[in-house]
Order: C-alpha cells, then sequence, then structure tokens
C-alpha cells in the first residue's frame, strides 16, 4: 500500500475565504494554519480568488452606506431632526484595500498571480464543448478553470508535485476536472473544509508515522 504525501501547498477557494470574514478566524482555520506553520506549508490563493474576495468586501461597503443613508434617514423624520446627509468617501477603495491586504497577510495567506501563459484557445475550446468546470453559466466556469490553472503553474513553477486545495465548490469533483490533474501529472487532493484538511493531513502524518514503525520493525527482524 503506497503511503500518500504530504501536501507542499495548500491552496483556498473563495468558498472558504469568504467564511473568515474580516474578524478573528473561525478555529478550524486557526488548526488548519497551526499545523501547516508546523509542517512550513504555505497557504495561498489564486489571484483570481482574491480578486473576488475583494469584489464581496466592496459590494459590502456600498450596501452599508445605503442602509446607513437610510437608517439616518428614518432618525431625521422620526426624531425631527435636520442632520447631514451620510456620503461614503470617494477615495475608501484605498483604506478597504490596504485593511484587506493586512487581513489576509496577519492570516497567513499569499496570493498567487495569474499565470500569463494560459491558452486562450484551450479555454475557448473548453467552453464551447462545456468541459468542466465550464457549465452552461460559462462566466463561473471561467473562474473556476482559471484557478485551476493558476494552480497548476504555479506548482510546476514551485516544482511541487503534491497540494491540498480545500473547497466546497462541487465542480471539482466532477470527471473532466479529475481527468485535467491528471493530465498535469500532479497529486492534488481535494477537501471541502478547513476541518477536513486538517484531518487529511493528521491522517497523512499518522500514516507516515506507521510506515517508519514497520520499516524499523522489519529492518530488526532481519537480524533476529
Amino acid at each position: 500500500m503506497t503511503t500518500p504525501y504530504f501536501p507542499e501547498q495548500i491552496y483556498l477557494d473563495t468558498n472558504l475565504l469568504r467564511t473568515l470574514g474580516l474578524g478573528s478566524p473561525n478555529a478550524a482555520f486557526l488548526e488548519l494554519k497551526k499545523v501547516a506553520n508546523e509542517l512550513k506549508r504555505s497557504i495561498l490563493i489564486p489571484q483570481v480568488v482574491n480578486l473576488e474576495w475583494s469584489h464581496d468586501h466592496f459590494e459590502n461597503v456600498y450596501r452599508s452606506a445605503s442602509q446607513t443613508k437610510s437608517n439616518l434617514k428614518t432618525l431625521e423624520i422620526s426624531l425631527g431632526m435636520k442632520g447631514g446627509a451620510f456620503k461614503l468617501p470617494e477615495d475608501f477603495a484605498t483604506p478597504l484595500n490596504k485593511t484587506l491586504s493586512k487581513h489576509l497577510k496577519d492570516l497567513g495567506i499569499e496570493i498567487v498571480p495569474t499565470p500569463k501563459n494560459i491558452s486562450i484557445s484551450e479555454l475557448v475550446a473548453m467552453a464551447a464543448f462545456k468541459i468542466r468546470p465550464f457549465e452552461e453559466k460559462g462566466e463561473k466556469g471561467f473562474r473556476d478553470t482559471i484557478i485551476l490553472y493558476t494552480i497548476f503553474e504555479h506548482m510546476k513553477k514551485t516544482k511541487r508535485k503534491h497540494a491540498l486545495f480545500i473547497t466546497s465548490d462541487k465542480i471539482f469533483e466532477h470527471d473532466d476536472v479529475l481527468e485535467m490533474i491528471k493530465k498535469q501529472i500532479l497529486d492534488i487532493t481535494i477537501v471541502k473544509t478547513f476541518e477536513e484538511g486538517v484531518q487529511y493531513i493528521k491522517g497523512v502524518l499518522d500514516d507516515k508515522v506507521k510506515a517508519y514503525l514497520e520499516e524499523k520493525k522489519q529492518k530488526l527482524l532481519r537480524f533476529v
């Protein structure tokens, strides 16, 4: 029986990044971060994941500003007050970007740039024939495909063969996606949650320890 390899890199999808918010991270992520630090493994996000996550927060700021205006108007009417209207600063993007960058740094998450050598003709063909991750909704399929290619190229560039990809998106379980990974001659284990990621890594560690002890046992038996 082949002992599984430790993931040399850990990649996160947008759906996992969203669960962290901008406050204190949840216990499951902290456990993953602890294990990753102990094993000197990096936690990474493709650039497209960072852009999507950042867009979420920009949208949230706009919604919050709109709600604040509405709340102030309600107070003015209810209390007969005359206050100044709330106005979102025109340069709010600058402090928001700084906040988001600092948060990722505090979490120990690094951004992997989108590779420049992605074949446009190959993406068009995949979209035309609905080869997963491309689905009927082409935009989402495009995003997921860019995530995969970013992981592929980053692993090759950093000379890594084994990685853990944490995503709750079922499209990455599709046979088309698994075949893509196989063709890249890469070992990418996909799990759905931070908890599953920790369990997988600890499971590999247990298997490595057991394999080591069995090897030592067999060596000793040869001298008996």
